[in-house]
């Protein structure tokens, strides 16, 4: 029987046939999350257990074919750590790739969507992988690593490989912490007053008359559009867009024409701040002042 090829018969499983069912599977629960958003999470934990297992166990096969019947423990352990591995490399491809290709994937309900993404990528990843790995295989035999005489090297290239795959792993593991770790920042909304500063607002004014205040805008954000809406009590008096790049910052000043009410009476000037795609939902950030009545 021929060891070498499209049909070894010496080792654990059809090397092959475990290539190509666990391409497919991540292929097509990669391709199911995109097409259907909201199974994204469903479909990455699928893909996970089905497919990066088997692409574990197809390489462990390859590399460390043991003859022994018992030490297929440590290929199954084996291509646990192998799998891990795997998905770490693909998701710091993605970190990568991903963030710059797809940056308009902000809003957290997209977040489904973007696991699908992460899935994809990884599935490209490991399709390169397993295609190294069974060229690979087509060049060597069993008996490249383990002889029938009973070769001590059995007893070393578990504790060798796995080693190595921890070694990968925790390397994998630090690069994602660290590029997590970044502090994360947020889109700033500030009241200043006529002076430009955060000190000595006004807290009165004379029924009739108009107030002015300055509001401040660093956008931290993907989202470029933004709405301000003043509101004075529960009332809309204007709303008016503001275009940002992220990292821009805008001052301008909003002006009141006309304060009313009873004296004694405190108003309340409420700024909102909504995105473009919010507008009729939460406020994305907020300020507001008290405004008495003289």
């Amino acid at each position: 029987m021929n060891n070498k090829g499209m049909f070894r018969t010496d080792s654990l499983l059809r090397i092959p046939e475990l290539i190509l069912l666990s391409g497919l599977i991540l292929c097509v629960f990669g391709l199911l999350g995109i097409l259907i958003p909201y199974l994204g999470p469903a479909t990455s934990i699928a893909g996970i257990v089905c497919g990066f297992w088997l692409s574990g166990y197809a390489v462990m096969t390859i590399l460390f074919p043991f003859k022994a019947s018992g030490e297929r423990i440590v290929t199954i352990i084996g291509s646990l750590l192998c799998s891990i591995t795997f998905l770490t490399v693909g998701a710091l491809v993605c970190e990568f790739i991903g963030n710059r290709a797809f940056s308009y994937l902000s809003d957290p309900g997209v977040t489904p969507f973007f696991t699908s993404i992460i899935l994809l990528y990884t599935t490209i990843f490991v399709l390169i992988a397993l295609i190294v790995v069974y060229t690979r295989s087509d060049r060597i035999t069993i008996s490249d690593f383990i002889s029938e005489a009973g070769s001590e090297l059995h007893k070393y290239v578990p504790i060798v490989a796995a080693g190595l795959l921890t070694i990968l792993l925790f390397l994998g593991v630090a690069l994602w912490i660290l590029s997590a770790a970044q502090p994360a920042e947020t889109t700033e909304l500030w009241l200043l007053n006529m002076n430009h500063t955060a000190a000595d607002y006004p807290t009165s004014v004379h029924a009739g008359e108009g107030l002015t205040s300055i509001i401040g805008i660093h956008n931290q954000e993907k989202n470029t559009r933004f709405f301000l809406v003043t509101k004075i009590q529960n009332d809309t008096i204007s709303s008016r867009p503001v275009i940002l790049d992220k990292g821009e910052m805008t001052e301008f000043p909003v002006i009141i024409n006309n304060l009313t009410g009873s004296q004694g009476d405190k108003v309340k000037i409420t700024y909102n701040l909504f995105t473009e795609d919010g507008l009729n939902t939460t406020p994305f950030r907020s300020v507001s002042e008290s405004i008495r009545i003289l």
